[in-house]
């Protein structure tokens, strides 16, 4: 649990994004998301082939 909590503190001190002051900062977002499998409902199984890119804005707190 620690070397996770020190790896998210470091995270959030990379440069990254748009600077709002001295502890806030907007941070943009591009993600690639894939997902194949098969899917069984009610006895029936389908094939599942999901892709998709996402873009997003997230609001940081630097602390």
């Amino acid at each position: 649990m620690e070397i996770v909590l020190k790896y998210c503190s470091m995270f959030m001190r990379l440069p990254w994004g748009i600077p709002l002051g001295d502890h806030f900062r907007i941070t943009p977002s591009i993600r690639y998301r894939s997902l194949s499998r098969d899917i069984e409902i009610n006895e029936v199984k389908t094939a599942a082939d999901l892709n998709y890119i996402s873009a997003g804005v997230g609001f940081a707190w630097l602390f």
